[in-house]
């Protein structure tokens, strides 16, 4: 069969199935509600858990932002980095306790950035199951051996670490699943992956600013964690996706 004749069977087979999908335009309405087909409905959508997306300072901020410009001019290597990434990743650092944060524009970039440079070729990736799909596209552009073990289940990844003989090993895991709500064992992951020598990578897109004290004592932040952590944060506050790196200790 043709390529185009394959497309267009493919496509009809998802039809049919009910599995296409189609971008549906949302119109105005109020936090937490959306107008969809010229009807309003709950929202359970979003990801602006916190109602950020609307917060009068965060408007006068990106007022504020206008007078610089609506684009970098250039990479961030070669000259892009302005003094207000370099303030806004060093408010970020020190609020982490952390030495450095980098923004990504989104958290798919910040995933699959910084899982394609870590791990090598030749290392492995053990990941949560129901782990977001940017975690698992990152491991395989770095070209490592992915696994994945049982949702939530430290003594399943434990199984799938210790099949490596001698190779790195990088652990990695949602800290709040946002599709069923529930929190990854991060405690048993840390010391997991502390006793095998591996790598952990927390991904707390669902887990900032949602839960503990003021948002600010997010899972990962709770653990001891080893020399270095490269946990990432997100969707609480929308827009850019932040990687936390290094340590202080």
């Amino acid at each position: 069969m043709r390529f185009p004749r394959r497309l267009t069977h493919d496509h009809a087979q998802r039809l049919e199935a009910g599995l296409l999908r189609r971008v549906r335009t949302a119109g105005d309405a109020q936090p937490g509600r959306i107008v969809l087909d010229g009807r309003e409905r709950i929202d359970f959508g979003s990801n602006d858990y916190l109602g950020l997306a609307r917060h009068p300072r965060l408007i006068e901020a990106l007022d504020d932002a206008a007078t610089i410009g609506v684009g970098a001019r250039a990479s961030h290597l070669l000259g892009g980095h302005h003094d207000a990434h370099e303030a806004l990743q060093r408010a970020l650092a020190e609020g982490s306790a952390t030495a450095r944060a980098l923004l990504f524009s989104t958290g798919y970039m910040a995933a699959t950035g910084a899982l394609s440079a870590l791990p090598g070729r030749h290392d492995l990736c053990v990941q949560d199951r129901l782990n977001h799909a940017c975690l698992l596209d990152g491991a395989r552009l770095a070209g490592a051996e992915l696994r994945r073990y049982r949702h939530a289940d430290a003594a399943d990844a434990a199984r799938q670490l210790a099949s490596r003989p001698d190779r790195r090993a990088m652990l990695v895991s949602d800290s709040v699943f946002s599709m069923d709500g529930d929190v990854a064992p991060l405690a048993e992951l840390a010391a997991l992956a502390q006793r095998e020598r591996a790598w952990l990578m927390v991904d707390e897109a669902h887990g900032l600013g949602v839960l503990g004290p003021a948002g600010v004592a997010a899972p990962a932040r709770r653990l001891a964690w080893p020399r270095t952590r490269f946990p990432w944060d997100g969707h609480a506050g929308q827009g850019a996706r932040r990687l936390r790196c290094g340590d202080r200790r």
